[in-house]
């Protein structure tokens, strides 16, 4: 009963197949989190008539936020325990900037830039 020298060594091709579906499954994972963020308004930006202008951490739970709703911005003492207005500030009725486009916007660019470059001329233009 004899066994050969490889009988112990996993198949390299079995492990490159395994660690290669757990690399995929994990980066699945990944997109899927960041799909779910932006459609539940993960993080800061503009919500319908408010937005959050400005947060500063004050203490471990403890933060001061600066919050715009339509014609005024609100200064917010907000603790694990409570949210109180600290201060009320008039404003003038002003349209709520979209926010600024992200990485997938800057990724539609290039990618569209690319295909723009690599398109052959159009027969009809060249004289």
């Amino acid at each position: 009963m004899e066994q050969g020298l490889g009988a112990g060594a996993p198949d390299l091709g079995m492990l490159v197949l395994k660690g290669g579906g757990a690399l995929i499954l994990v980066l699945g994972l990944l997109l899927l989190t960041l799909y779910l963020m932006r459609r539940m308004g993960g993080g800061r930006g503009v919500s319908g008539r408010m937005r959050m202008l400005d947060v500063l951490q004050v203490g471990t739970k403890e933060r001061v936020v600066l919050v715009a709703v339509r014609d005024r911005e609100l200064l917010l003492g907000v603790t694990s325990a409570s949210i109180r207005t600290l201060a009320e500030f008039p404003g003038e009725e002003k349209e709520i900037p979209a926010p600024e486009p992200g990485f997938g916007a800057f990724l539609r660019g290039a990618l569209g830039k690319k295909e723009k470059a690599g398109e052959a001329p159009e027969a009809g233009h060249g004289r």
